[in-house]
């Protein structure tokens, strides 16, 4: 079943770094969102946010000039640092516990594990995309065909699919969300979105119309945050939507000349990822979901422009990026006063 959901139109009131946004059609409050520019962990070096604790310990991506990688962290006492060169870091739990992969092939050849207290630990072949706060772990096993695997209490799960297909977010009870690819005749390989869990195995979620739909995101209630496509072939940006996973149905979140993404997602059912309107036509933009309430571009630090909003945690903070002619740099997000249904 696949349920349409109008956006709502805002208008945004910029107080400095802080807007507040409002419904043009009424005058009541909205959420307080600042926007602060982390900057770049070197000058002219691109730095792309993949995750984001309570903490405001953020990690990602550094990219340099010459192609090489190098996975970073950012705290507010200590600023960036590189933790793992030739790689990228993927996902951090609330115990600092950063995963992540490794590149020195060239290709993703292989993940491993950091923390201050442990330091780095390579996992092999298996190649990590997110980690719950128990320390259990959502990646990929294999190199050309990369199958879907779990880390749970220590023991490696593969979660037997068809063809391939990929593990990208683990929520604290142990469920994985991913996708699964499937032959298309003339085609190639579609995807679909699944969840799948030690007591249930793999659960394909329903695509309605939509010709793939990929899970990015879990929740601990089991909601599921991605994209659905709704062109039968190669995708036209404007068939492309943020989706969600609710009991048993998907939904959209989108206007209808939207060309949007759904990356995260937290326990209070916020959704973060990116926009581009008039069809995908417009450059994209981080954009912030609130179920039953708005749905919002988030603003740059002043001198950026907004590319993408990666990661959200339950209260309320967001991790990103914006650019200038310098490249790309990191962003957080802090929104307050937002509401939520219950």
């Amino acid at each position: 079943m696949t349920r349409l959901i109008a956006a709502t139109t805002l208008t945004l009131v910029l107080f400095g770094n802080r807007v507040t946004a409002q419904e043009s059609a009424t005058a009541h409050d909205g959420p307080l969102i600042e926007a602060i520019d982390l900057g770049m962990i070197y000058p002219g070096v691109s730095t792309q946010p993949r995750a984001v604790n309570e903490r405001a310990t953020v990690v990602g991506v550094a990219q340099f000039p010459d192609g090489t990688q190098s996975a970073f962290l950012w705290t507010r006492r200590s600023g960036f640092r590189e933790i793992v060169q030739n790689g990228g870091a993927t996902d951090i739990n609330k115990r600092g516990e950063v995963v992540g992969y490794l590149n020195s092939c060239g290709y993703y050849c292989g993940g491993f594990h950091w923390s201050d207290r442990t330091g780095l630990h390579d996992l092999g072949e298996f190649v990590p995309s997110a980690i719950n706060d128990k320390g259990d772990i959502a990646g990929q096993c294999g190199q050309e065909l990369p199958q879907p695997c779990v880390l749970i209490d220590g023991i490696l799960h593969h979660i037997a699919v068809e063809h391939y297909g990929l593990a990208l977010d683990i929520n604290n009870r142990g469920v994985v969300a991913g996708s699964v690819y499937r032959p298309v005749e003339d085609e190639g390989f579609a995807p679909q979105a699944f969840t799948w869990s030690l007591s249930e195995g793999l659960q394909l979620l329903p695509a309605g119309d939509a010709s793939t739909t990929e899970a990015q995101a879990i929740n601990k209630r089991g909601t599921v945050a991605g994209t659905a496509a709704f062109s039968p072939a190669t995708p036209d940006p404007a068939f492309v939507q943020a989706a969600v996973w609710e009991k048993g149905s998907m939904d959209i979140l989108a206007g209808s000349d939207w060309y949007a993404l759904g990356f995260g997602i937290n326990d209070r059912g916020w959704i973060v990822g990116v926009v581009s309107r008039q069809n995908g036509t417009t450059p994209f933009r981080p954009l912030l979901w609130i179920p039953q309430s708005v749905a919002l571009e988030l603003p740059a630090p002043a001198g950026l422009d907004g590319y993408y909003a990666a990661d959200v945690t339950n209260s309320g903070l967001i991790v990103g990026a914006a650019y200038d002619d310098t490249g790309t740099h990191a962003v957080l997000w802090m929104v307050t006063g937002a509401k939520s249904p219950k």
